[in-house]
C-alpha cells in the first residue's frame, strides 16, 4: 500500500464518501469532532487516505460549503416576480442553515471560506432587488439589510444546538424577510 492512499480493497472510497461522512460527523459533534483521524476511523481507513482524497482541511470544508450551498443561487424557472425569486433562494438558503448550523459557523469563523455558492447568492439577490428599486443608489444599501438580516438568523440558528422555544425557524425569518420585500416593491404608476 502507498502511503495516504486507501486500500485497494477499499474501492468505495472517494472525495464524495468522506465529505457526506465529515458532513455527518460535523452535524453530530461540531467543528472540534471534526477531523482527518476521526474521519479515517469512520471510513476504516488511514487519515492519510483521507488527505489524499479531499486535499487539506480547508479545502475538505471548501467542499463540504459547496455541497451543502449547492443550488441555493439558481433562480426559479419562468417568468418569476424579483421578490419571489429573492424569497425562494433565501429560504433555500435558511433551510440549509437550519439543516446543518455548523456549515454557517465555519464560514463565519473563516471569510476565506466564504466564497463560491453564498457568492453567488449574494450576486443574484443583488439583481433582483436592483429590478425592485426605482433610485439604483438603494441597491447595495437594501442588498446589505437583507444580507445583515440574513445572516443575523444564520447565526441565531447556529448558535442553538438544541430545538426550543426561542429557536428560530425558516418561518420566523420568512416572516421578516417578506415584510422587508413588501416595502421595497417600486409603487406601480
Amino acid at each position: 500500500m502507498t502511503a495516504g492512499r486507501p486500500p485497494k480493497s477499499d474501492s468505495t472510497l472517494s472525495k464524495d464518501r468522506i465529505l457526506a461522512t465529515a458532513l455527518a460527523v460535523l452535524d453530530e459533534g461540531g467543528q472540534e469532532a471534526l477531523s482527518f483521524r476521526i474521519l479515517a476511523k469512520r471510513l476504516g481507513v488511514t487519515p492519510m487516505a483521507i488527505a489524499h482524497h479531499v486535499g487539506s482541511r480547508h479545502q475538505m470544508l471548501t467542499g463540504l460549503i459547496a455541497q451543502v450551498y449547492d443550488g441555493i443561487a439558481v433562480p426559479p424557472e419562468g417568468d418569476v416576480a424579483p421578490e419571489a425569486c429573492v424569497r425562494l433562494m433565501l429560504e433555500r438558503y435558511c433551510g440549509r442553515v437550519v439543516a446543518h448550523p455548523q456549515i454557517a459557523q465555519l464560514i463565519f469563523a473563516d471569510q476565506s471560506l466564504f466564497a463560491g455558492h453564498v457568492v453567488a447568492l449574494t450576486d443574484v439577490v443583488r439583481t433582483n432587488i436592483a429590478a425592485l428599486v426605482s433610485d439604483p443608489q438603494e441597491v447595495d444599501l437594501l442588498v446589505d439589510l437583507i444580507v445583515d438580516y440574513t445572516h443575523g438568523f444564520a447565526i441565531s440558528a447556529a448558535a442553538n444546538h438544541t430545538v426550543n422555544a426561542q429557536t428560530p425557524n425558516a418561518d420566523d425569518y420568512l416572516r421578516g424577510l417578506d415584510w422587508i420585500l413588501v416595502r421595497l416593491q417600486a409603487p406601480t404608476v
